[in-house]
């Protein structure tokens, strides 16, 4: 089905009930539900375990100056569904609390939800505009274009086992780089 593309982990109602929050609320409408649901399922032992899934400041600080800092905006929205005026604010407020607390303006950009739903052409002048310069889907592929730095494919952690089992040739993937003299970590 087209939820089991759009969603590789999880049971039918729990896609379903993500695919109802990413793409059918609201992003008011999806705050108030959530807020209610925080409220009234959450207990202070889960409260305190979700707070220490954060990095803190001392990590963030290590892995900017490690080249492995980027941004995926400040309330988490759909930015391809989302009106311009909210892209601007979503942006700028993740944009002012990175500048506050670590004095860095972020080279790369992961899109929230990573859908090609996700993000658009006035999306990608917005990122570009506050700084991005490359930026991430969900899409779980290899980039064979390095001029498309806005509209990037990844392998997530649990594609490994894909990797291997496609016995995917490094070398050749270095080769294929260097002929372009792409290089995204020398930016």
């Amino acid at each position: 089905s087209n939820l089991d593309k759009a969603y590789k982990y999880g049971d039918y109602n729990y896609k379903k009930i993500k695919f109802i929050f990413n793409y059918g609320l609201s992003n008011d409408e999806a705050d108030i539900i959530i807020k209610k649901l925080q409220k009234f399922y959450l207990d202070d032992n889960f409260v305190n375990y979700f707070n220490n899934l954060y990095l803190d400041q001392n990590k963030l600080k290590y892995l900017l100056n490690n080249g492995m800092l980027g941004g995926h905006g400040h309330n988490h929205i759909n930015l391809g569904l989302s009106s311009s005026k909210e892209v601007d604010y979503d942006l700028q407020q993740f944009s002012k609390i990175i500048k506050k607390n670590l004095n860095a303006k972020l080279n790369y950009f992961s899109y929230p939800y990573g859908t090609q739903y996700s993000f658009n052409s006035s999306v990608i002048g917005k990122l570009k505009k506050n700084g991005f310069r490359f930026s991430f889907t969900v899409e779980r592929a290899y980039n064979d274009n390095p001029f498309k730095k806005m509209y990037l494919s990844r392998f997530d952690g649990n594609d490994l086992d894909l990797l291997i089992s496609k016995k995917i040739n490094l070398k050749e993937i270095k080769k294929f780089y260097k002929s372009t003299n792409w290089k995204p970590w020398k930016i």
